[in-house]
This record gives C-alpha cells, sequence and structure tokens, in this order.
C-alpha cells in the first residue's frame, strides 16, 4: 500500500467517528482548514523523527502533526517504538502502572511546554477510541490558539489535541459538539473515559507482554 493510501485509510478512522471525536471527525474531511498534517515512516529512526518535528515547529499553517508508522504492527514493534521515541531529543516520555497495564505519556517539547501526544494502532488491547488501521502519534505543534470561550481550560503549560482551531464554530454550537463527543467516546469505550483511554495516556500496553517494561 502507497503513502497515500495509508493517509486516507488512517483519516477514514478519524472520520467515521470511531475515534469518538466530533471535532476530529470535522477535521479529517478538510486537513488545510484545520491545519492538521500526516507524515508516514516507514522506518522508526529518532534523528527522522526529530527532523520532522522541528520542521513542522516552524511551519506555517500547520498547527495538529500525525507521525504515522505503518509497519509497527507488533507489541514488539510497539516496545521498539516507544523505545525510539525516548530517544529523540524533542521528547520526553512519563510511564506508570496502572491496573495491569504500562502506561506510557509520550510528550513533545514545544519551547517551555509539552504537547501531551495520543497514540493510536492495530492492537485489541488499545482502548476501542484508539484502535485504528496504523500506528500513530498525533499532537499539537504549535501554542494554543486565542478562543473566545472554553468549555475546558489547561495548564497554561500543556498542549494537546483539544485545542485545534474548530472555525466559525459559535458557543452554542461548540458545547453541543463537545458534549456530543463524550457521550461517542463513552459508547464506544463501554464505560466512563479512564487512566488508560485519557488524553495524557499515549499508549498503554498490558502487563502479561513479557519484555515490554524496558520499553522506556
Amino acid at each position: 500500500m502507497n503513502e497515500q493510501d495509508i493517509k486516507a485509510e488512517q483519516l477514514g478512522f478519524y472520520q467515521s467517528g470511531r475515534s469518538g471525536c466530533v471535532f476530529a471527525a470535522i477535521a479529517a474531511n478538510d486537513l488545510q482548514k484545520y491545519e492538521w498534517n500526516q507524515e508516514v515512516f516507514e522506518s522508526v529512526e529518532p534523528d527522522e523523527i526529530d527532523r520532522a518535528i522541528n520542521f513542522y515547529k516552524d511551519k506555517k499553517g500547520i498547527s495538529t502533526l500525525s507521525l504515522i508508522f505503518p509497519n509497527v504492527k507488533t507489541v514488539y514493534d510497539l516496545c521498539t517504538l516507544i523505545n525510539t521515541l525516548g530517544k529523540c531529543k524533542n521528547i520526553i516520555i512519563e510511564s506508570n502502572d496502572h491496573e495491569g497495564y504500562n502506561c506510557f505519556g509520550i510528550r513533545v517539547k514545544y519551547g517551555e511546554m509539552l504537547s501531551w501526544v495520543t497514540g493510536f494502532g492495530p492492537f485489541c488491547f488499545f482502548p476501542a477510541t484508539r484502535q485504528a488501521p496504523y500506528t500513530e502519534i498525533s499532537f499539537r505543534i504549535k501554542p494554543k490558539p486565542h478562543y473566545d470561550y472554553e468549555l475546558k481550560e489547561a495548564p497554561s503549560d500543556i498542549l494537546h489535541l483539544a485545542h485545534m482551531d474548530v472555525k466559525n464554530v459559535g458557543a452554542k454550537s461548540f458545547k453541543k459538539m463537545w458534549d456530543t463527543s463524550l457521550k461517542k467516546t463513552e459508547k464506544i469505550l463501554g464505560h466512563k473515559p479512564d487512566f488508560i483511554s485519557a488524553a495524557k495516556t499515549t499508549f498503554s500496553i498490558p502487563a502479561v507482554f513479557k519484555g515490554h517494561k524496558h520499553a522506556a
């Protein structure tokens, strides 16, 4: 499968609403308008990942970046990816054990701020809202935009995907989209969002898989 097909299939995951996020479903239909870019990596190399992050930090018109790794298909591949991300100059990784899972919070450095990274992939042990065709990390690559209104204000030193600028949407419509996203996410998960499915957790791997505790 070529790069464009990979990007299109991954976008289909968002467009279909399987991530639970109404905002992502809308943005996935017009990447340019919502300043979202995808990059596909056939191999997993820290220098290449750092180069992409540095480039898009300075690139005008791109505020959300998705890095797709189509060859990360197994638990071993996923652990290798986490290890590699930990070697990137632009990235730090926080790890926690939670209810039989090793949870990794990947953060991209942006000046004095940290951008929370959301992870997706073809793994049955991921939360249902994170089970995408290909392994991907997505994150905010620009400072938070100025909002006329916010439903949930984040700390000033934290960036995350919810900071996407949803253009030309009034307060009433925004609130409705937010509420719909929360309800849809809970329905897809089959329960209320928890630590494993929260924005601060990028990847979670069951402890039954041997060797992954040294993934980062």
